[in-house]
């Protein structure tokens, strides 16, 4: 039986033809320390909640996007701590949805995006390529304020992290 190709392409047709002669062999069970990551990783409690926020952020519903990581930033500090990269993930995504709603210019979204770049600073260091997410998005808050200086030397700062990867 030849299944059905969904996509076009050199890459789905070759998928196609694989997919028969994989299924037929076992799959290997997962290692120890695969399966504690994959508990890990269901246990965050963000977990799906940060997905959901970032659908949400896409589809152009900022104002959803903004309440459900405000809940979500209350759910992970109190389960993470309020310095966890997990707060810092929620922050950007919160951070991202203030500026897109228009509220750029407010004093909380401006110290929401500054906090987010602390925490990384401080847990991955200033040169980790999360880090330069989190100044990338200061960048915007500054820019969108007219601090235009302060924007453009984050804004070099967060480019040579990422030209440095």
């Amino acid at each position: 039986m030849i299944p059905r190709v969904v996509r076009a392409g050199a890459i789905s047709v070759f998928a196609c033809l694989l997919i028969p002669v994989v299924a037929d062999r076992a799959m290997p069970a997962p290692t120890p320390e695969q399966e504690r990551s994959a508990a890990a990783e269901a246990d965050r409690p963000d977990a799906g909640g940060l997905d959901e926020a970032q659908r949400l952020f896409d589809e152009g519903r900022y104002a959803e996007a903004e309440s459900l990581a405000r809940e979500l930033l209350a759910e992970v500090e109190g389960a993470s701590g309020g310095d966890s990269l997990e707060t810092a993930d929620v922050l950007d995504l919160l951070v991202t949805a203030l500026r897109s709603a228009g509220k750029a210019k407010e004093t909380e979204t401006r110290s929401l995006a500054e906090r987010a770049v602390k925490i990384k600073e401080d847990l991955l260091g200033p040169d980790h390529p999360a880090t330069a997410k989190s100044l990338h998005n200061l960048v915007w808050v500054l820019h969108d304020n007219a601090d235009y200086s302060g924007a453009e030397e984050l804004n070099d700062r967060a480019l040579a992290i990422r030209e440095s990867v």
